[in-house]
C-alpha cells in the first residue's frame, strides 16, 4: 500500500479488530487488516472486480461493502479487470 495516498481506517485498534484501506486518487490499491476477515474479504473482492468504492463510503460504519459488491456484480454493467477487459469471472 505504499503508493496509497489516502488511508482510512475500519474497526477498533483498541478492540484489535481492524482494516487500513488505502486508496491513490480516491481509487482503492490496497486494504491490510488485523482480526478484520470480513472487511479485508470484501475488499479483495473489490479489488478484483473493479468495483469502485470511496474513502467515504469505508469511513461510513453503516456502509456494507460485501453487499454492495454482490449488487454491482449483479448490475446490467460489465465489470472491468485493472487492465480495462471484461472480467467475466467477477460475474460468479
Amino acid at each position: 500500500m505504499s503508493t496509497a495516498d489516502t488511508h482510512v481506517l475500519r474497526g477498533s485498534i483498541p478492540r484489535k479488530s481492524f482494516s487500513v484501506f488505502g486508496f491513490r486518487s480516491d481509487r482503492l490499491v490496497g486494504v491490510e487488516s488485523v482480526n478484520a476477515v470480513r472487511d479485508h474479504m470484501a475488499a479483495r473482492k473489490a479489488l478484483a472486480c473493479g468495483m469502485p468504492v470511496t474513502p467515504t463510503q469505508i469511513a461510513d460504519a453503516a456502509f456494507d461493502l460485501k453487499a454492495s459488491i454482490k449488487e454491482f456484480q449483479t448490475s446490467a454493467e460489465p465489470v472491468l479487470n485493472p487492465s480495462g477487459y471484461v472480467d467475466a469471472s467477477a460475474r460468479n
